[in-house]
């Protein structure tokens, strides 16, 4: 649905209701007896569309400190392009958690999980969709025609679970996947590792899984395997054991070394879930206290915005590399796009990684308020606002 025809929905709602807050749209309008509000436009759903998703907590609430840890009851609500779409309940007695990893947007739709230790719980929209009778968490979900794929860890020991629309396709135990789904031509295809033997010479074997369907590896990789994914081909991050640890990808036969500077060494690594080869790696430097983040797409092609920082969202597409420094000693944040920089809002910061996205060529930052006020979705030249007592946990 175009963003015109949003706004022009939602301004003749607003002509039959008083200036007020969701709360009272929530009393008022399109809720039913599970709590859950869903807007005039909702259902219509465009990949043109920015999907932000925020907590709204009680108004007085001081949601910063938190002092009911996680556990307050509040409101999750689901915004297309600035415009209020979808509000569901959030707490234990509604199974939604308000973890930011929790939920995920698909297509339009709000998908969350929820586990009490023993079992889990996943909804869309509000609704419950599935209930399994262990503790599970869900690492990811996506469509593939027309089935929706899910993949969790398990709680408390290693293992995990592909399940599609709700069965359970593929289990294994002593292993664990690399907790990302991908498509490609119409397929899901995901990867895991699993440990063979327990004894010294015991080893670690790769697989692919498509469509349900395990495929073992046969990987020629030195040192610690971070994460694999199928972008055209197996593409395979590692972390060289050499005593200068640092990323190398191996796509088949090639290999590409990321070598920053002598004097570093590499913390973490992971892929950037885009369509092309992207590595967001942390380094420590071994002459201080300092870390520095760099985004790398193999050989040559890789970005040090500013020594000494981190970067707490990163997006990359078609257009290149994106990401976000959130204030540090007293200066205000940075959002990268390309060649560009820009200042983030004063009393403004990103609060959860998956904060970043771009819409229509222009890059799109949930950005929440420090102290008091609302956050915002801002984009290159402006901002929406969302009304809201809480953080943005994502964009879609």
């Amino acid at each position: 649905m175009k963003h015109a025809e949003r706004i022009f929905i939602f301004l003749i709602l607003s002509l039959f209701l008083p200036a007020c807050g969701l709360n009272q749209i929530d009393e008022s309008l399109h809720s039913n007896a599970e709590g859950v509000w869903e807007g005039p436009s909702f259902g219509y759903y465009s990949e043109d569309d920015c999907y932000a998703v925020a907590l709204d907590y009680p108004e007085g609430y001081d949601w910063r400190a938190d002092p009911d840890r996680g556990h307050v009851k509040c409101h999750m609500v689901m915004f297309a392009d600035g415009i209020p779409v979808l509000r569901i309940p959030v707490g234990d007695d509604s199974y939604v958690s308000s973890d930011p990893t929790c939920h995920f947007v698909v297509q339009g739709h709000l998908y969350t999980s929820y586990t009490d230790g023993e079992s889990t719980v996943v909804k869309k929209d509000g609704h419950i969709l599935y209930v399994w009778s262990c503790s599970e968490s869900v690492d990811d979900m996506m469509l593939v025609g027309g089935s929706l794929h899910i993949l969790s860890s398990s709680c408390g020991k290693d293992g995990f679970v592909y399940r599609v629309d709700g069965e359970k396709v593929v289990e294994r135990q002593g292993g664990y996947s690399f907790r990302h789904l991908d498509v490609h031509d119409g397929h899901a295809v995901f990867y895991f590792c699993q440990n063979q033997g327990v004894s010294e010479g015991s080893r670690t074997s790769y697989y692919k899984v498509v469509d349900g369907k395990v495929h073992k590896l046969d990987l020629a990789v030195d040192g610690k395997v971070a994460d694999i994914r199928m972008l055209g081909k197996d593409v395979v991050l590692s972390i060289a054991d050499d005593g200068n640890s640092v990323p190398v990808l191996t796509t088949g036969l090639r290999k590409d070394v990321l070598r920053v500077n002598q004097s570093c060494n590499v913390v973490s690594a992971a892929f950037v879930s885009y369509e092309r080869p992207c590595v967001w790696a942390r380094y420590a430097h071994t002459d201080s206290d300092a870390m520095t983040d760099v985004i790398w797409t193999g050989r040559s092609g890789w970005k040090m915005y500013m020594r000494g920082c981190t970067y707490v969202s990163v997006h990359m597409d078609k257009t290149g590399y994106c990401a976000a420094i959130n204030p540090h000693d007293g200066r205000n944040g940075s959002i990268f796009s390309g060649n560009k920089v820009y200042n983030m809002p004063s009393g403004y910061y990103v609060f959860a990684r998956e904060c970043m996205t771009r819409k229509k060529d222009v890059l799109h930052v949930g950005l929440t308020a420090s102290d008091g006020g609302y956050p915002v979705v801002w984009r290159e030249g402006g901002s929406d606002t969302l009304r809201v007592n809480g953080p943005v946990i994502s964009l879609q």
